[in-house]
């Protein structure tokens, strides 16, 4: 036991390293939402507002346009392949946007506003498509988490269009089957099948290119359900599939939910490790004997894991 104590000890230090240093994610939806000042009109045709709202739910098409806008603003470079426009754009070095007025920064939320919503639309489609194909559910948590990495730089320098996130969430989900062993297989004929034939091959792969150099290659994040699976299993009994299952929902909860963005996956998985035995009547000395076992190396005092534990409740 005290082998498989000391593995498991070395396990959760590695994981922790790893998070620490490459997969932590800042909160780019809400990065314009704390301002006090008062709101300036935002100066877009209320027109295009309402018919942008009303597409992200009763759209199953999008209106095609030229797919050389999704990696390269110049009409000069519309012509190159996709990798090699990726490539001339890392070449290039971003330049910082000038300070935003007032009324730019509305502009700002807006778009923020419609990426949370289309974030959400299309984490619901990947657990429908990860669902009929009975396909491993991590490969969801993993593909969200590349995703909103990258987007954490690219929302900073671009604006993006719904066609592109949804390019992006592909070339996401794409990246994730791959290096993920045991969530099986996504070919691209497959991919471009999910689609409904609207984005071509050169284009995934050359959003899969645009996204791993942007993360630099680290697309492999200890996830919420491997941070629960690690701290159950310090429990000295087996434990049911159903506290598992009920681990698996609530990690699913929060990876749908905005605010858990920028929350720590250790500190996620504790929260719902307590509550999940809480609930199924484990013993309270257990959770405090755990509690004990992780303080100093996770998070668990302060503010921000209390308020990662209330909004779980809200949740469930």
């Amino acid at each position: 036991m005290s082998g498989n104590k000391g593995f498991m000890d070395d396990q959760l230090a590695a994981m922790l390293l790893q998070e620490q240093k490459f997969y932590r994610c800042s909160d780019y939806l809400g990065s314009c939402s704390s301002s006090t000042e008062h709101p300036v009109p935002i100066t877009v045709c209320p027109l295009q507002i309402l018919n942008e709202m009303a597409n992200l739910v009763t759209d199953t098409q999008l209106v095609r346009i030229d797919s050389s806008s999704n990696f390269s603003k110049s009409d000069s470079k519309s012509e190159a392949s996709p990798t090699t426009v990726v490539h001339d754009m890392y070449e290039s070095p971003h330049h910082s946007r000038p300070p935003l007025s007032k009324q730019q920064s509305q502009r700002d939320k807006f778009e923020l506003s419609l990426i949370g919503a289309w974030r959400s639309q299309m984490f619901d489609w990947i657990c429908q498509v990860v669902r009929f194909s009975q396909l491993n559910k991590g490969v969801v948590e993993v593909s969200f988490n590349i995703l909103d990495r990258f987007l954490v730089s690219k929302v900073q320098h671009d604006n993006i269009s719904r066609e592109e996130f949804r390019l992006y969430c592909l070339a996401s989900l794409h990246i994730a089957f791959k290096t993920s062993a045991s969530a099986g297989r996504l070919s691209m004929k497959q991919s471009l099948s999910m689609s409904g034939g609207f984005y071509q091959v050169e284009e995934i792969q050359a959003a899969e290119l645009e996204i791993l150099q942007n993360l630099q290659w680290h697309v492999n994040p200890p996830t919420i359900m491997a941070f629960c699976d690690l701290y159950l299993k310090l429990h000295e009994t087996q434990l049911s599939k159903k506290v598992y299952s009920a681990c698996e929902y609530m990690a699913e909860v929060a990876i749908a939910d905005e605010f858990f963005i920028s929350k720590p996956c250790s500190s996620i998985a504790l929260a719902i490790t307590l509550l999940v035995t809480r609930k199924e009547g484990i013993r309270f000395a257990w959770a405090q004997k755990l509690l004990q076992e992780l303080r100093g190396r996770v998070f668990v005092e302060g503010d921000e894991f209390e308020s990662i534990l209330q909004q779980l409740e809200c949740l469930i």
